[in-house]
């Protein structure tokens, strides 16, 4: 519609720009461009505050990781990085907005009439958008019966206890075939961005990798040493490096 007709509807008429990254490198390009909004800051509303992670989290995380229950004892503890991709795209509008379309998206005898679109999505660029997306999350932890943290919005927990996968996760093993009566150990997850991290036994972390999966399109890495199933070894969380050695986990500081 055109842009009068958006702000005769209440709608906040804001603008747009084409963002282009190479996630590769200079032996092997990887462009992406991704259509973001351009609302400006003029002032505090309600509803728009996201939180971010302390960095003391990522050390409770590992904490959590080198500690054994005696309960699972013959079990071992990995670390699951999921990266959620077009997170914002995932959590629906909740402000009136309109933004102006680009070029592509218009019909020849449509450009030059300031034609918008209305959100019915997040998009990215957009005050409320990362607050959306975790209150998209805050939906899907609940449900699998997790509870949030009071020291900081973005940590989840879930204790240990209860049986094939009650509180919500799919019953599937690691390797397959039917899950027995083992107890659900207890799992932590830290909410950063569109990323999830999440530290449990290995069973544990694989139905629960199951189930965002089952609520987002996902790219993950598994910290672990299950090597013949594609776990590795150590990887990049909240830019510090983290790794699983023959002695135990390691943490290493910020370069």
């Amino acid at each position: 519609m055109k842009k009068q007709g958006a702000i005769t509807r209440g709608c906040k008429v804001i603008g747009r720009w084409w963002v282009d990254v190479d996630k590769g490198d200079t032996s092997k390009h990887d462009y992406r461009s991704r259509l973001v909004a351009k609302e400006i800051n003029t002032g505090y509303e309600e509803g728009l505050y996201a939180t971010t992670p302390p960095l003391e989290a990522l050390r409770w995380m590992l904490s959590e990781a080198s500690t054994i229950d005696e309960a699972w004892r013959q079990e071992e503890k990995v670390i699951l990085i999921s990266d959620v991709s077009r997170a914002f795209f995932e959590a629906p509008a909740t402000r009136r907005i309109a933004v102006a379309l680009p070029d592509e998206a218009l019909e020849e005898h449509e450009k030059g009439k300031n034609m918008v679109g209305i959100l019915k999505m997040s998009l990215y660029g957009t005050r409320d958008a990362a607050a959306n997306f975790q209150g998209e999350v805050w939906r899907l932890m609940i449900r699998l019966g997790f509870t949030q943290s009071k020291y900081n919005s973005s940590l989840y927990h879930r204790e240990a206890g209860g049986s094939g996968g009650a509180s919500g996760p799919p019953t599937v093993t690691h390797g397959g075939g039917q899950r027995n009566n083992r107890k659900n150990g207890s799992v932590s997850v830290l909410i950063h961005g569109d990323d999830f991290v999440a530290v449990g036994y290995r069973q544990d972390i694989y139905e629960f990798r199951q189930a965002i999966a089952g609520r987002f399109t996902v790219k993950d890495k598994l910290i672990g040493s299950d090597r013949a199933s594609g776990e590795i070894q150590g990887t990049r969380v909240l830019n510090r490096i983290i790794r699983l050695k023959a002695e135990g986990w390691e943490y290493e500081a910020e370069q």
